[in-house]
């Protein structure tokens, strides 16, 4: 059953770490890619015994720390503010990740970070969708280019779209990535990024299992002519249906119903009211479900709790 699991993010206020902890992201970064740091220094213009006292912390520059962040195809904030080469995250650099088996050339065609290019494939090897969603939510440090932030994104939305209808995953992980991908489209980050592809997204799910009410069939008709910026009451009627397919399995009845509430959180309440009193009425929701051992309820409010006190 999926996890609702965070992961260390950057956000604009977080403090510059010290120098040494960036250098080590540097090296970190520099022997994902696999260049020495005479390869490094070559594309900044910077000896390679110059690159050595960034790595050791010696040297700490803005200017030659933004182009180090751009030659990886990382943000500024990811470099400098993460302690990547140390969180949970990182990467082990298993030789499985090169082997025979893992075409990285296709995911070359659409992710060109190195980083972020391994973290997609190691996720998707492994059938880690937590870890792929984690990519999506947090792709701000991938890039500081919002033009690039929403190709990325919507490319990855594209990846794990196809990786539902592989047919050599097991149907268990095809349903948590149908679920996993379901959950960012009510959420409101997802805001930032055209709507098309999660409503193709919907549409093909349905399309491709069997929807036990004509109504929904009829729905789906109208779902190119929606927007996600726009709450609508047919949008509100689609994730609605979501939930309720989910539902039909009784093993995800709890899941269901934490979406159920979770909808309104995000303002896509059934009722005709204002955004403010729509998230109360799904706090509560929540808090109730919590205190009937709903595994999901309960994990969101602790997770929720540490953040906040």
């Amino acid at each position: 059953m999926m996890k609702l699991i965070t992961f260390p993010i950057a956000d604009e206020g977080m403090k510059m770490l010290d120098a040494k902890t960036i250098g080590n992201n540097i090296r970190y970064f520099r022997e994902l890619r696999g260049e020495t740091q005479k390869q490094l220094g070559e594309v900044i213009g910077l000896s390679d015994r110059a690159i050595g006292a960034y790595e050791a912390g010696t040297r700490r520059n803005e200017d030659i720390l933004k182009r180090i962040a751009k030659h990886y195809n990382i943000s500024f904030r990811l470099l400098t503010t993460v302690d990547y080469a140390n969180n949970d995250t990182r990467i082990n650099k298993d030789k499985v990740l090169f082997s025979e088996n893992t075409n990285l050339d296709d995911i070359d065609n659409f992710l060109d970070a190195t980083s972020y290019k391994v973290l997609s494939q190691k996720a998707l090897m492994n059938h880690d969708i937590n870890m792929a969603q984690h990519l999506l939510n947090n792709i701000n440090f991938y890039t500081d280019d919002e033009e690039e932030f929403r190709d990325k994104s919507n490319k990855i939305i594209e990846l794990l779209y196809e990786k539902m209808f592989d047919e050599t995953f097991e149907l268990e992980d095809r349903v948590a990535i149908a679920i996993n991908v379901f959950n960012l489209i009510i959420d409101n980050e997802t805001h930032r990024i055209e709507s098309k592809d999660y409503l193709k997204f919907l549409k093909k799910s349905f399309e491709a299992g069997e929807v036990p009410n004509i109504e929904v069939k009829k729905l789906l008709t109208k779902v190119d002519e929606i927007e996600i910026n726009d709450v609508s009451e047919d949008l509100v009627k689609i994730v609605m249906t979501c939930i309720y397919v989910i539902r039909l399995d009784n093993s995800k009845l709890d899941l269901a119903e934490f979406y159920n509430c979770y909808r309104y959180i995000y303002g896509l309440g059934r009722i005709k009211s204002d955004y403010a009193e729509q998230a109360d009425m799904g706090l509560e929701l929540l808090v109730d479900l919590a205190k009937y051992n709903n595994k999901y309820a309960a994990e969101l409010i602790k997770i929720w709790k540490e953040i906040l006190f």
